[in-house]
């Protein structure tokens, strides 16, 4: 499978291709100025110019911050029985679980994923 350029490449090779039409140079010396291989300068050349793969966005990926949680004792929950698990799903898919009648421990994982610095 073909890997994707990032945003940055193919901004740094627009950048390139417009060089080369200022320089008017032609293309071997222009590569070898630049210090890149020819058959490079063709490939992003004809992928910039027919645009046959789609450009990758600029933005950056903004991920969901965690939400502000209180963690409170069971007796402090008099009409719901405390649940049998709890899941706290992280972004990109990782989810951590635990005992729902352990609050401490849920404590101590959000406050352990919430620190700004790490121990390790």
């Amino acid at each position: 499978m073909a890997r994707l350029a990032s945003a940055a490449k193919w901004q740094e090779w627009e950048e390139r291709l417009a060089r080369f039409e200022r320089s008017g140079l032609p293309i071997r010396q222009f590569c070898e100025a630049e210090g890149v291989n020819p058959g490079t300068f063709w490939y992003w050349r004809r992928n910039l110019t027919g645009s046959a793969t789609p450009r990758p966005s600029m933005r950056p990926q903004s991920y969901a911050a965690f939400a502000p949680v209180d963690v409170v004792t069971q007796s402090a929950v008099v009409t719901q029985p405390a649940p049998s698990c709890v899941v706290v799903r992280l972004p990109r898919g990782a989810s951590i679980e635990l005992p729902g009648d352990r609050p401490d421990l849920l404590q101590a994982a959000l406050t352990t994923l919430t620190a700004e610095t790490s121990e390790c």
